[in-house]
C-alpha cells in the first residue's frame, strides 16, 4: 500500500492579534485560557438601565410605605392622645401623668384576673373586695371593654366566673337586708295585694333559681354557700305568700259579712288564682317548704268552689243555663285541676298520697268538691228535662244533654283523682253521681 500522507505544516503564531473567543483553537497552537464555572456574563447597557430603574422604584415604594405606616401611628397616637387628654383633665392631672398612672393600673387589672383565674373565696366579703378593685378597670384603655378582651389574655376565660361572682354577691346582699326588714303591709287593699306579688315576682325571679338549685352554680364556682341563708330566704318567700292568700280571705269574709256581690266574688276568685300562680312557684323551691304549702293549698281550693257554688244559687236573675253556668262550673273546674297537679308537683309524682291525707281541712274541702259534684248533676238533669221525652227519637234534642254529660264525666274523674278512689268509693254523694250519669248516658239514643 502506498504510504501515509505527511502532517500539514503548524500555523504561524501571529503576536499581535489574539485568538478569536470561542473559536476552536487552531492546530498547533497555544492552549485557549482555562473557563472559570460561574463567571458573571457582563451585563449590556440595556440591562444595566432596567436595574438601575428598578432600584429606584424600590427606594420610592419603601419611603411611600415608611410614610403611611408613620400616619397610622399618627392617626393611633392621636386617639391616645384625645382619651389621655380627657381622663387628665377629668382627674385634673397631666398628659403625662395619667397616662403613667394607667400602665400602672392596666397592669393590677392583669394581675388581678390572674387572681380571679385561680382563687376560690372563702367568703362574701373577699369576693365583694375582689370586685371592688375590679370595678371601672375599662377606664384604664382607650377602648374600654372591647380592647380589654383582647389585650389581657385570662380576661374572656374567666368572665363567666366574674359573672357567677357579680350574682353570688348581689344576691347574697339582697337576702341579707331583706331579711333584716319585716314585711311591710298597707291598709289599700290592692295596692297591698300588688305589692305583695310583685315583692313575691321579684324574688323568685332573683332568688329562686338559686334556692332550687341550693347555690349548686356557686359551688362550681368555687364559693362558699350558706345554706342557712337560703332557708331563711325561701322562708321569706312563703311568707309573702301566705299573707296575699290572707289578705284575700280577709275581703271575702268582709263580703259575706256585708251582702254577697256576684262581681265581688269574681275578683276575689280571680285574686285567689293568682295566689294559687304564686304558691306553685313557691312550692318549687323546696320540699320542705312544699309540704307546709298543702294547707294553704286546700284552702284556696275550697274558697273558690264556695265562692262558685255560691254566685250560681244566688244569681239575680234566676237559675244559670248555657254559658253562664259552664262559666261557674269550668272555675270549680280549673281550681280541683291545679290542686291536683300541685299535689303531684309537692309530693312527687312517684307518691300515691292525696292532697287529703296531708290537709288539717280534709273533710271540709271533700264535702265541698262532692256538694259541687252533686250541684253539677242536678244541672245537668235540668238540662236534660225539657228533653227527656224526645231523647229516644231525635238526637238533636239529646244533643245539649250528650255535651252536659261528656262534661260531668269530665269533672267528675277530676275529682276522682284529686280525692283518691279509695275515698270516693265509699262515699254515697259521690256514687250517685256517677249512678245518675249512667241513667242518662242509657237513654241516650243510639
Amino acid at each position: 500500500p502506498p504510504p501515509p500522507p505527511p502532517p500539514p505544516p503548524p500555523c504561524p503564531a501571529l503576536p499581535s492579534a489574539p485568538p478569536c473567543p470561542g473559536a476552536p483553537p487552531c492546530p498547533g497552537g497555544p492552549p485557549p485560557p482555562p473557563v472559570f464555572l460561574g463567571q458573571p456574563k457582563q451585563a449590556s447597557i440595556e440591562n444595566q438601565k432596567l436595574s438601575a430603574l428598578q432600584s429606584r422604584l424600590r427606594k420610592r415604594m419603601k419611603k411611600q410605605t415608611t410614610t403611611q405606616d408613620k400616619d397610622d401611628d399618627k392617626k393611633m397616637d392621636a386617639k391616645t392622645e384625645q382619651w389621655a387628654n380627657l381622663q387628665s383633665k377629668k382627674r385634673k392631672m397631666t398628659v403625662e401623668g395619667f397616662l403613667t398612672l394607667a400602665e400602672k393600673k392596666r397592669s393590677e387589672v392583669e394581675q388581678l384576673i390572674t387572681v380571679i383565674h385561680t382563687s376560690q373565696p372563702a367568703s362574701v366579703d373577699e369576693v365583694e373586695e375582689l370586685l371592688s378593685k375590679l370595678d371601672g378597670a375599662e377606664q384604664w384603655w382607650p377602648g374600654g371593654f372591647k380592647e380589654i378582651k383582647t389585650s389581657v389574655e385570662l380576661w374572656q376565660q374567666c368572665e363567666p366566673k366574674i359573672d357567677c361572682f357579680l350574682e353570688y354577691v348581689n344576691v347574697c346582699r339582697n337576702m341579707q337586708s331583706e331579711l333584716k326588714i319585716e314585711i311591710q303591709r298597707v291598709d289599700d287593699f290592692d295596692a297591698d295585694l300588688k305589692r305583695l306579688s310583685t315583692d313575691f315576682k321579684t324574688k323568685a325571679r332573683t332568688w329562686g333559681p338559686v334556692i332550687t338549685s341550693n347555690g349548686l352554680q356557686w359551688s362550681k364556682a368555687g364559693l362558699t354557700v350558706d345554706h342557712a341563708l337560703l332557708h331563711d330566704a325561701a322562708a321569706r318567700m312563703e311568707a309573702l305568700l301566705f299573707c296575699y292568700l290572707e289578705r284575700v280571705v280577709e275581703d271575702m269574709s268582709s263580703m259575706y259579712r256585708c251582702n254577697f256581690r256576684a262581681a265581688r266574688a269574681r275578683q276575689i276568685k280571680t285574686l285567689l288564682f293568682e295566689g294559687l300562680g304564686l304558691l306553685r312557684e313557691c312550692a318549687g323551691l323546696s320540699k320542705e317548704i312544699g309540704l307546709s304549702l298543702l294547707d294553704a293549698l286546700a284552702q284556696s281550693v275550697e274558697k273558690i268552689v264556695i265562692l262558685s257554688m255560691d254566685e250560681y244559687d244566688m244569681s239575680a236573675a234566676g237559675p244559670l243555663s248555657g254559658p253562664a253556668a259552664r262559666a261557674l262550673f269550668d272555675d270549680m273546674l280549673k281550681a280541683v285541676s291545679v290542686a291536683k297537679q300541685s299535689t303531684k308537683d309537692i309530693l312527687g309524682s312517684k307518691c300515691k298520697d292525696t292532697l287529703l291525707e296531708h290537709v288539717s281541712n280534709a273533710t271540709s274541702l271533700e264535702n265541698i268538691i262532692n256538694d259541687a259534684c252533686e250541684k253539677l248533676m242536678s244541672h245537668i238533669m235540668k238540662e236534660a228535662e225539657p228533653h227527656l221525652a224526645s231523647l229516644a227519637v231525635s238526637f238533636d234534642s239529646s244533643r245539649n244533654v250528650l255535651l252536659w254529660l261528656m262534661y260531668g264525666c269530665k269533672f267528675t274523674n277530676q275529682v276522682l283523682e284529686l280525692l283518691g278512689p279509695e275515698r270516693v268509693a265509699t262515699d254515697g254523694k259521690f256514687q250517685e253521681v256517677l249512678q245518675s250519669l249512667q241513667v242518662l248516658e242509657n237513654n241516650l239514643p243510639e
